[in-house]
């Protein structure tokens, strides 16, 4: 759960800055060019965010299996 947490915090953080970056910096940059046009999205990180997710899933679920291949000796060796 700790993965999930980390993910949700990083995509709730990315979610706002790319909103407020791409909203505020693009938009005036845009703004003063006559030829440029701009239109807002957030598919990218729509994209993006289920992969976030199934990583922060997968990675600790294949560490963990890994690790619970060896024996509670060979486990306390490693440290």
């Amino acid at each position: 759960y700790e993965g999930l947490y980390y993910a949700g915090l990083t995509l709730l953080v990315s979610w706002a800055v790319s909103a407020l970056a791409v909203g505020i910096g693009v938009r005036a940059v845009t703004a003063a060019d006559d030829f440029a046009t701009f239109h807002f999205t957030l598919l990218p990180l729509g994209i993006c965010t289920p992969l976030i997710l199934a990583l922060a899933v997968v990675i600790p679920y294949l560490c963990f299996q890994n690790l619970e291949k060896h024996s509670v000796v060979e486990r306390l060796r490693m440290e």
